[in-house]
C-alpha cells in the first residue's frame, strides 16, 4: 500500500506528490524490511537492550510489567540486518547499495522532519526504493500484493 501510495504521488510531479512519495517509499521500505524480520523472529524487531519489547515480541508476556510499552529498531537498523541477512543468503550479493539506504532514509527523514526535499540529491530516492523493495520481496514468502505491478525503474 505504502509502495503504491509512493508511486502514485511521485508521479503527479507536483512539490506536495513528491513529499508524500518520500514518506511513503521510505515508511515501505522500514515497514517491509520489519516484516522480513518478524518472519524469521518477531523479537529481532525489538529495540536492542529494551526487555520489555524482547518479551512482548517473544510472546513471553507473563514477565512484563504492568504498563509496559514497545519500542522497534530504527529503519537503518532493521534495513542494514536484512541486507545482511539477503547477502547471506544470496552467497555474498550485495542486494542494494548503503548509498541507495541512505537515499531513501533521508529523503523520508527530511521531509518528515524538517518538511525539505532536496532536488539536488545525487540517487533518486524512488529508483533505490524501488531496488530495495524489490530485493526485500523476492527473499520475503508469502509477500502477497505488497508491492504490485507498479514496480519498475524510472
Amino acid at each position: 500500500m505504502m509502495a503504491r501510495e509512493a508511486e502514485a504521488r511521485h508521479s503527479d510531479g507536483t512539490p506536495l506528490g513528491k513529499h508524500i512519495a518520500a514518506l511513503s517509499m521510505g515508511t515501505a521500505a522500514e515497514l517491509l524490511a520489519k516484516a522480513f524480520l518478524v518472519g524469521i523472529n518477531p523479537a529481532l524487531i525489538a529495540h536492542q537492550g529494551d526487555i520489555n519489547s524482547i518479551l512482548i515480541f517473544s510472546g513471553d508476556v507473563e514477565f512484563l510489567p504492568p504498563g509496559a510499552t514497545v519500542r522497534t529498531r530504527m529503519g537503518n537498523e532493521v534495513l542494514s540486518a536484512v541486507r545482511k541477512m539477503i547477502q547471506i543468503q544470496t552467497g555474498g550479493q550485495t542486494p542494494w547499495s548503503d548509498r541507495d539506504q541512505e537515499a531513501v532514509l533521508e529523503a523520508r527523514n527530511a521531509t518528515a522532519h524538517l518538511g525539505l526535499l532536496r532536488d539536488d540529491q545525487k540517487i533518486n530516492f524512488m529508483v533505490s526504493g524501488r531496488r530495495i523493495l524489490e530485493a526485500i520481496a523476492a527473499e520475503t514468502k508469502d509477500i502477497g500484493e505488497y508491492w504490485g505491478p507498479t514496480s519498475h525503474d524510472n
